[in-house]
């Protein structure tokens, strides 16, 4: 029997920065994609924002104020890749999740292990999929409030991008000041 669909947040690229600084959005807060507004402060709501990519995905480029707790670390994910492309993709999923598994609980014991019940953390990976979705499920199975992002961070790149396009030009002035 397939499992409910994990609930996830679709965040606004200017998240954490002072409120009232850009326009509203809309925050899917089930599988139902229930929508409601919010401001750009309303990831305050979650307490911790958690990249589960490797080191290397991470080091690139992340969302602002994120930590990086990745699941596979930049050579296993090379071992995992490899694999699914030389060997087989049930062969890569084997070896991927013992090692997604033993990550997640180094994670658990050494930077959740203090987190109060009442602790929501905001979880993504690339493309929000088995990395971002196997640490929400044991967050959510320790008994957190633990979310994913929508299309993990590609999503929320495509969203900062399309949002600056779509800011208003300002004119630049230049000024000859050797006279």
């Amino acid at each position: 029997m397939n499992s409910p669909r994990s609930p996830f947040i679709p965040v606004h690229p200017f998240a954490g920065f002072p409120p009232g600084t850009h326009a509203r959005r809309i925050l899917a807060v089930n599988s139902r994609q229930l929508a409601v507004s919010a401001t750009s402060g309303a990831l305050a709501g979650f307490e911790t924002i958690i990249d589960t990519r490797s080191p290397a995905e991470f080091a690139a480029d992340h969302i602002p104020g994120a930590i990086s707790c990745p699941v596979l670390d930049d050579e296993e994910r090379a071992r995992v890749g490899t694999i699914y492309k030389q060997v087989s993709p049930f062969d890569a999923s084997k070896l991927g999740a013992a090692l997604v598994a033993r990550n997640i609980a180094l994670h658990l014991e050494n930077s959740f292990g203090e987190k109060p019940k009442a602790w929501k953390p905001l979880v993504y990976c690339w493309r929000g999929g088995k990395r971002s979705g196997a640490m929400a499920h044991v967050l959510r199975e320790v008994g957190w409030e633990a979310r994913t992002l929508e299309g993990g961070y590609k999503a929320y790149r495509r969203y900062v991008v399309s949002s600056l396009a779509a800011l208003p030009v300002t004119p630049w002035i230049t000024l000859n000041l050797s006279l």
